[in-house]
């Protein structure tokens, strides 16, 4: 599970998981880790594969920029 990762890392989003894989074919998903950033209308903006550091300036400034879609 990943909630003790969320929570050692003070992350404050949903983290969805898709155990019958139904959403991952639907959107293509071919790795895991992999992350969706999803702006507030719900329109997929960006498609990010593999592991990231999330606590990194670039991922943050990443965030920042999504979000004000």
């Amino acid at each position: 599970m990943t909630r003790p990762f969320q929570q050692e890392i003070g992350l404050t989003f949903p983290i969805l998981h898709d155990a019958d894989y139904r959403v991952g074919l639907t959107y293509g998903a071919r790795t895991l880790p992999m992350t969706f950033m999803v702006d507030r209308h719900g329109v997929v903006r960006q498609q990010i594969f593999g592991a990231r550091d999330w606590s990194a300036p670039e991922a943050h400034q990443l965030i920042q920029v999504l979000m004000k879609s």
